[in-house]
């Protein structure tokens, strides 16, 4: 959905100022194997799933963030209400896993543990860091595409608001993941909608 609405901003290699590095923390892009290279007018972008590691400096991040739970649900039933085919599902599932550098063999454990690190996911964007960060609350984007614009001086439009299909509040393992995930869950419900790191 972000990548699509960035698609305009794109334009052929040249020397560039910036590296623009999008964090959707599990939620905006998935399904990505690898940082997807695309250099836009005034600088290289990259979509990325992994912890903020190897960010040059020169580089603007918007981390884009969610609730944790959700995140968890939406990865680890592929996508949970989106009608893929179960082959479909588990190859979403072990193309996630490998881009996020979790260990694939502890999925059937994803209700007890965070298998995925969306804590320290989490942990490793929102903060300081050496470059220049605008984190966001998924669940707020759209109210805050302002902020984005200023950020990297463009004029993204996104498409209309859509409700998730995946939502953490009717699972029937609720209970159970409210307690795993409690810790990451605390950090989100904290963090502000929208900042400037």
């Amino acid at each position: 959905m972000l990548f699509n609405a960035l698609k305009p901003f794109y334009k052929s290699p040249k020397e560039t100022n910036w590296h623009y590095h999008f964090d959707s923390g599990g939620v905006v892009c998935t399904a990505l194997n690898e940082i997807v290279h695309i250099p836009p007018k005034n600088g290289h972008m990259y979509f990325t799933h992994r912890d903020a590691t190897d960010v040059l400096n020169n580089s603007k991040v918007v981390h884009i963030y969610a609730n944790p739970i959700n995140i968890a649900i939406s990865v680890n039933e592929g996508g949970r209400g989106f009608g893929k085919s179960e082959s479909e599902k588990e190859h979403f599932i072990q193309k996630f896993y490998r881009y996020k550098e979790a260990n694939h063999d502890k999925r059937e454990l994803w209700t007890k543990q965070d298998v995925l690190g969306l804590k320290q996911h989490f942990l490793s964007w929102y903060r300081p860091n050496p470059f220049q960060t605008l984190s966001i609350k998924y669940e707020k984007l759209w109210d805050n595409v302002g902020a984005i614009n200023d950020f990297l001086n463009i004029e993204l439009k996104l498409p209309p608001f859509r409700q998730r299909r995946v939502s953490c509040e009717d699972h029937p393992l609720i209970d159970e993941l409210n307690e795993t995930y409690a810790e990451a869950m605390e950090l989100f419900l904290a963090a502000e909608e929208v900042k400037l790191w």
